[in-house]
């Protein structure tokens, strides 16, 4: 099993650097103002101030916060996505064995045709009539696996995205 480093690089520096830019912030240095009497130095007043190097280290610890947290949110994001894409094509996969003959040409012509045609196209793509597509595509839509949407004069038929495969197998 391979181990990806670089995201958990990524925490750990998001960590350490937000641990370390709110404990700057929380505990600035102590300045201490005294006055010197007979010999004797009296503190007058302890107040907090940040120096040139704290503000250096707020600063780095800052940007590294931003950098860490910025590869989290745009690259490690997207696993998720081509997680769905791969499940997408999983299920599109299982379809395609789970039809037979006509509907399995008709489904396919759809998903080579980038998953979204025009019902008048489909007659010339596949051979069939025009009674045939229509009767294919109710059929096809009532296993809700293509969306016919209204489309001048035609429909605009698209492969749904969302298909239950556990209503499919029960139907």
């Amino acid at each position: 099993m391979k181990v990806n480093v670089k995201p958990i690089f990524m925490y750990m520096l998001l960590f350490s650097s937000l641990f370390t830019l709110i404990s700057k912030i929380l505990t600035p240095t102590p300045i201490q103002i005294f006055i010197e009497e007979s010999g004797r130095r009296v503190v007058v007043n302890e107040l907090g101030s940040y120096t040139f190097n704290d503000l250096v280290v707020i600063i780095l610890s800052t940007i590294s916060t931003c950098i860490s947290l910025f590869y989290i949110l745009v690259f490690e994001v997207r696993e998720p996505m081509k997680l769905a894409s791969t499940l997408y094509e999983l299920n599109i996969n299982y379809v395609l064995k789970l039809l037979e003959g006509d509907k399995r040409k008709v489904f396919k012509t759809i998903l080579d045709a980038g998953g979204e045609i025009l019902q008048s196209e489909l007659p010339t793509l596949t051979g069939f009539s025009k009674s045939k597509i229509s009767r294919i595509l109710n059929e096809l839509e009532s296993l809700g696996l293509v969306i016919k949407l209204k489309y001048g004069m035609t429909n605009k038929v698209k492969v749904n995205r969302r298909i239950n495969l556990l209503e499919l197998k029960e139907k």
